[in-house]
């Protein structure tokens, strides 16, 4: 090699130290070279232009939409993020999730067969996950991001599953048995929630909003049980927003003692201020609502069953009277009652004592022996009520209380629910356009759960 090759190679080896926009001297040497000075000051403002117009792309496609695998190397990646001070500013939300499946296996690919195991078992012992998680939320607390925390069961790459599905239908979506192999080996929810909790009492960022896929698969191994109540009130009690998906589970689980519930409860008895309560696809003996004390301004429920439970559906109406001083926003959906009173009754009650200013209600059914079929039908239908208000949602819980029919699932023809009042008096939607946040919430609901 040549003196001149020498050079060469040690130059290009050598790190040019950055100047504006991260570019080399030497480039800027050259614009100078063929630009006068206003022109070279255009273009730098143009580059600059340019820059954060990408930033802001990138940010959004990748924080938005990207789910962070919880592992060492996808909370590292995160940790390396938050470290630079542009991009921690746009970490408005977190995902992560204990394992992405594919339709094929990561052990039938030779080559990533021994890290997987190694990485897996590491990480698993080692405990770094609850100290990558703090210094993440520490990291953000320099800036006073506070981010919302979505912890989903699994990630998939050739589909979604339906909530209603869960892992069941894993293997019917991707065809492969090698998938339910993959999930069972992966790291479990809990102690994804476990790590994230003992983190978040560590840390100096508090966690205000969390959202969950799948209850059951979050909190159905006892995750709370090795942790003191201490450490669950300080990684909770700054949490605002509870959004919690299905309780995927066979029948025979639905018991009110069952580790689940009693983690759930955990949970919201440390967090003294959540204002914000969401739960899909519940059964009401599953929730014990006498022990949750905490005063929400917005409820969702939805996917209740409550046939020939009245008596729980009466519990449900009793926690919802403890929020009335401070309960301003309510959404009901698909939920089912073995009479029509029962919704009478409710709607009486929602018109007395509250002071509520929006209400969503959505495919409220009276259940028959038809449930599958008419349920089916009723869905094609624009089966929706929405107003916003003081004075509009009084006016129109009174009506219904007088005057709503109900949709009774024995019948062939089953009609939507208000039939009686929405045709007469236009009160299907009222209050759309003026509550686009209620759009905004029930798409994201449906997107994180």
């Amino acid at each position: 090699m040549d003196m001149a090759a020498a050079q060469r190679s040690g130059a290009a080896n050598m790190k040019t130290p950055a100047t504006f926009m991260g570019l080399p001297a030497e480039i800027h040497c050259a614009i100078a070279e063929v630009a006068d000075g206003p022109d070279v000051l255009s273009l730098r403002l143009t580059c600059r232009d340019l820059s954060a117009a990408c930033f802001d792309t990138f940010t959004s496609r990748f924080f938005e939409h990207r789910i962070h695998l919880f592992t060492r190397t996808g909370l590292q990646q995160l940790v390396d993020i938050t470290t630079q001070s542009g991009f921690r500013t746009k970490l408005k939300t977190i995902r992560l999730v204990p394992v992405r499946l594919t339709s094929t296996n990561a052990n039938d690919i030779k080559p990533l067969k021994k890290i997987w195991n190694s990485e897996a078992s590491d990480f698993r012992d080692s405990g770094i996950e609850s100290e990558l998680l703090a210094q993440l939320l520490d990291n953000l607390a320099a800036c006073k991001v506070y981010p919302s925390i979505i912890l989903s069961d699994v990630s998939l790459a050739a589909g979604r599953i339906k909530r209603t599905a869960g892992f069941s239908g894993l293997e019917a979506l991707l065809g492969k048995q090698e998938a339910i192999d993959h999930v069972q080996q992966a790291r479990s929810p809990p102690s994804a929630l476990r790590a994230l909790t003992a983190a978040s009492a560590q840390s100096a960022t508090p966690i205000v909003k969390l959202n969950s896929s799948s209850v059951l698969e979050l909190l159905g191994e006892k995750t709370f049980d090795k942790l003191p109540d201490a450490t669950l009130q300080r990684a909770w009690s700054q949490l605002t927003a509870l959004e919690l998906g299905t309780f995927d589970t066979p029948e025979e689980s639905y018991d009110s003692r069952s580790p689940a519930v009693a983690g759930l409860m955990k949970l919201l008895k440390s967090a003294t201020k959540l204002q914000k309560l969401s739960i899909f696809q519940f059964t009401s003996p599953l929730i014990d609502f006498d022990m949750i004390s905490t005063n929400f301004d917005e409820c969702r429920l939805r996917s209740v069953e409550l046939v020939g439970l009245n008596e729980h559906s009466e519990r449900i109406m009793c926690f919802l009277g403890k929020q009335r001083s401070t309960l301003k926003r309510l959404t009901l959906a698909l939920i089912a009652v073995n009479d029509q009173r029962v919704w009478k009754d409710i709607f009486s009650s929602l018109s007395v004592g509250f002071s509520l200013d929006f209400i969503r209600f959505h495919y409220l059914n009276v259940y028959g022996d038809e449930w599958e079929l008419a349920s089916t039908v009723a869905r094609t239908q624009k089966a929706c009520l929405m107003v916003s208000g003081k004075k509009g949602v009084q006016e129109v819980l009174v009506e219904l209380a007088d005057d709503a029919q109900f949709t009774d699932y024995n019948d062939n023809n089953p009609q939507e629910i208000w039939t009686g009042i929405a045709d007469d008096e236009g009160l299907e939607g009222i209050g759309a356009d003026s509550d686009t946040d209620g759009d905004e919430d029930a798409d994201a609901e449906d997107d994180g759960n």
